[in-house]
């Protein structure tokens, strides 16, 4: 039981270390948490609401759907 939690052990040290050693390397300029950049159109930040076309019920930005509830390929 002993020589079982020694390799725990030595494993979640040498995961420690791997993990520190990348967040290290890619340093304080990495943006990868950053939000997306805001876009002119729909709300502030750039998101539009969604909503689902009534006939195939794929999922498009609010202003691409017609007054009918249809996107433009079931429109036809």
């Amino acid at each position: 039981m002993g020589l079982v939690l020694r390799l725990l052990l030595i494993a979640a040290v040498v995961w420690l270390g791997i993990h520190l050693l990348r967040k290290w390397r890619r340093g304080p300029d990495d943006q990868t948490s950053s939000p997306p950049p805001s876009s002119s159109k729909g709300k502030a930040g750039g998101y539009q609401p969604m909503v689902r076309c009534r006939e195939c019920g794929v999922h498009l930005p609010a202003q691409a759907v017609s007054s009918q509830g249809l996107c433009g390929k079931c429109l036809r």
